[in-house]
């Protein structure tokens, strides 16, 4: 399977999300989530359809108290890995 990168915009609100393909490095999807539960099972259903979990990496900002709901819903799936600077 091929590798994926999201990054993942935070926000109070929504939070946008670009998922890119490393085999190519070209935009797999853009998408723009809420900031609560369905959000984020949106965004769980488009990474399930594109690879197992080892392949994806997920990259986002750490935007004060905003990023703790989406953190521990990707924590919960077992996607996290979090990019610090």
């Amino acid at each position: 399977m091929s590798m994926y990168f999201i990054g993942i915009d935070i926000s109070k609100y929504k939070h946008d999300c670009c998922i890119i393909s490393a085999a190519d490095q070209k935009v797999v999807s853009k998408v723009t989530i809420k900031n609560n539960k369905a959000g984020f099972n949106e965004l769980l259903t488009i990474i399930h359809s594109l690879a197992n979990p080892a392949d994806i990496r997920i990259g986002f900002e750490s935007t004060a108290h905003y990023l703790i709901f989406p953190s521990t819903n990707m924590i919960a799936a077992s996607f996290l890995q979090l990019i610090k600077k």
